[in-house]
């Protein structure tokens, strides 16, 4: 029996019964149980990702949309109402494999979320991610930034922390250079420390309140008819439940040679982003040579601390000269902080769990011009913020951008996982396999309730060979194009991206 067909196995039964540094601003930074809300979102599908609980289940065209996993971390009880027994419930074991060959997944679920104000508190102080971290999170932020903010007259957005953990799985099946290359991509030294970090920084982040919720979720889906004769892939169990438990992956069987596995998986990548993709995942679909699929997806719900009194009509200047009248909401803020150089200004505006970073360029200074490497780097890790009184305008704005991040992940030194010849992911399966496509798509959307925001990413993978009065006043008006950095209460890059126009 192989291992897919045991996975098949355990997915045939019933669902009850599977077991489941940065620097910051001078402005203290209060833990997530004080913070409230704006919306954001995000998404990233990957080739063999993961995350929220295990459980292995067929999925055909004809099946609904999964529902959420369960919020305990132990296996459901017996009872009545569900029909069992328990005497059919897999019971826990040390060993993958039974003596009768049945693949035990226990226990695979994500970690519950905080429900209270001390367990927030307490997520919060112990599972800080590394400065070295933090610092690699950054740096991908900014390296991946230069190259895909850049080179269009459009408005783009993308999401950095979602991108960054979904290639956290597949480094994790990656060996040789083909490993070497993606970890010197994520800034870590080893797989375990970045599994580590990983799960600090899903557990430091995952909050849900009236008016405040960010959230991680993940699922791994392997290809069904490829398993057949000599196409079998032969997927490693013990890798597929290592990813499942370190990364806390629901893990599904598809159908991607017919095409019957595009609106599950559009299906899951919808219900995990707030119904925020339903327009744009309606004609969603993936190669039917692909044999493997990881979806990450960020939910993020934020407001601003401090509220837009007035909206105003104004003029936006778009790259290209075009000018557009559109509602600009204004606020001042007494006791800001702002970077005032020759060529930018900067000030951040504050989230209820995280900060809005804008970059103004000067007049006869483009976005373009700031969007080098080492210009990002200086740009956004720049503490040396004085007190001012920050007079802002920003245009509400939508953005919605689709990349394809394979030219970008070459250009910053992933090669080897995108040719079928050098690739190396011999810890995943049997049959040789490579990356075929990277891409992601974003919505974003700034308002005067706060950010709303959706993406996803996906990857493809085949088989082949001072005091008030006394500071400054610093005008933050946004009616040109800027840049903007999203981050999370511990300073993850969530969002970024460039406004160039408005709608």
């Amino acid at each position: 029996m192989t291992s897919f067909e045991l996975l098949k196995l355990l997915g045939n039964a019933q669902d009850e019964y599977i077991m489941d540094s940065r620097k910051r601003p001078k402005k203290p930074q209060k833990p997530p149980v004080l913070k409230i809300a704006a919306l954001a979102a995000c998404a990233a599908i990957l080739i063999g990702l993961g995350g929220t609980m295990l459980y292995v289940k067929p999925w055909t065209s004809g099946s609904s949309a999964p529902t959420n996993p369960p919020e305990t971390l132990s296996s459901p009880a017996p009872s009545a109402e569900n029909g069992s027994t328990g005497e059919d419930v897999p019971k826990a074991s040390a060993n993958p494999l039974d003596s009768d060959g049945i693949a035990l997944l226990s226990a695979a679920q994500s970690p519950a979320m905080p429900q209270t104000d001390a367990e927030r508190i307490k997520a919060w102080q112990e599972n800080q991610v590394s400065e070295d971290t933090s610092y690699a999170l950054n740096a991908f932020a900014y390296q991946l930034g230069s190259k895909v903010l850049s080179g269009t007259d459009d408005s783009v957005c993308f999401s950095p922390v979602s991108l960054y953990q979904v290639l956290s799985v597949i480094t994790s099946g990656a060996e040789g250079s083909t490993q070497e290359q993606l970890l010197s991509l994520l800034g870590q030294g080893d797989v375990d420390t970045l599994k580590t970090q990983m799960q600090k920084l899903y557990q430091v982040n995952q909050q849900d309140t009236d008016m405040d919720h960010l959230e991680f979720a993940n699922s791994l889906w392997l290809d069904e008819k490829q398993q057949d004769g000599e196409n079998q892939v032969g997927f490693h169990q013990d890798w597929v439940m290592q990813a499942a438990m370190n990364y806390y992956c629901d893990v599904y069987a598809a159908d991607f040679s017919s095409g019957a596995a595009n609106a599950p998986l559009a299906a899951w990548i919808n219900q995990h982003t707030g119904n925020l993709m339903a327009d744009r995942l309606e004609s969603f679909s993936m190669s039917p040579n692909t044999v493997m699929a990881a979806v990450n997806t960020v939910y993020y719900h934020s407001q601003w601390v401090e509220q837009f009194l007035d909206t105003v009509q104004d003029t936006f200047t778009a790259q290209d000269g075009t000018q557009t009248t559109c509602d600009f909401m204004q606020n001042t803020d007494m006791s800001g902080e702002a970077v005032v150089t020759d060529r930018y200004t900067k000030s951040y505006l504050q989230l209820s769990s995280g900060q809005m970073y804008v970059v103004l360029p000067k007049d006869g200074v483009s976005v373009d011009d700031l969007l080098s490497e080492d210009t990002l780097w200086e740009m956004f890790e720049d503490s040396s913020y004085e007190a001012a009184q920050v007079e802002w305008s920003v245009p509400k704005f939508t953005t919605d951008t689709d990349l394809d991040l394979k030219d970008a992940l070459t250009a910053a030194g992933v090669t080897d996982a995108f040719e079928s010849d050098a690739a190396s992911f011999s810890a995943i399966a049997d049959t040789p396999l490579y990356l075929s496509s990277v891409i992601q798509g974003t919505h974003i959307a700034v308002n005067e309730d706060g950010i709303e925001a959706a993406s996803y990413s996906l990857a493809g993978m085949e088989a082949g060979a001072a005091a008030p009065g006394e500071a400054p006043v610093v005008e933050m008006n946004l009616n040109r194009p800027f840049l903007y950095l999203i981050t999370a209460s511990d300073g993850s890059p969530l969002f970024f991206g460039v406004v160039r126009s408005v709608e």
